[in-house]
């Protein structure tokens, strides 16, 4: 636990301290607290992959959260299920129509789909008291299903290969620093290298 969190202080701080000296480097004042904030470039803000990444975030969480009921450490398989695919068009439609209206006679009737109007008739109310329930973005469910099966295979292996010249460096320069800061943290609380 502690080289964990070692390594992420001394991540943090290494960073920091290299972004200051860069900072400088380039002449900007020598005080980077002082500085302002850079404004966001929204245009970049890219609202579906942030979906995205709160859906497979949810996933994980709901995963463990159920695990850690049943106490089962290592289960053999997961099987998820993701909405029919009414309900990804049934969700955009309400989206869109309670932007004009929170009359639920009115929402019900522009929403309706008579395969599945008792289940329409259930979800309006529940969502006009409760929109966070609704997602700020929408997605379908091929977008939802390759976001499930691209992202939760557990898997923190960074493959080498993929990586630049430039990134391969860092990081042995990194994991070289790590080292050596761990001999300085073994030395000052035991006294020894």
């Amino acid at each position: 636990m502690f080289g964990v969190i070692g390594l992420s202080v001394f991540s943090a701080l290494y960073g920091v301290s290299r972004y200051i000296k860069d900072w400088e480097k380039i002449g900007n004042k020598p005080f980077l607290s002082l500085e302002s904030w850079p404004k966001a470039d929204e245009s970049k803000i890219d609202l579906q992959a942030e979906e995205v990444e709160t859906v497979v975030e949810n996933v994980i969480s709901d995963i463990r959260n159920v695990l850690k009921l049943v106490k089962v450490d290592k289960p053999k398989e997961i099987v998820l299920f993701v909405a029919d695919k009414w309900k990804y068009k049934f969700f955009n439609s309400l989206k869109k129509e309670m932007e004009k209206t929170r009359d639920m006679g009115e929402l019900i009737k522009k929403t309706m789909d008579k395969q599945h109007g008792k289940d329409i008739s259930s979800l309006v109310p529940k969502l006009v008291k409760d929109p966070s329930k609704i997602p700020e973005v929408v997605l379908d469910q091929k977008t939802e299903i390759k976001a499930l099966k691209d992202n939760l295979s557990p898997d923190n292996y960074i493959n080498p290969s993929n990586l630049t010249h430039i990134e391969q460096t860092i990081l042995k320069k990194i994991f070289s620093q790590i080292i050596e800061f761990q001999s300085k943290l073994s030395f000052d609380f035991k006294g020894t290298m």
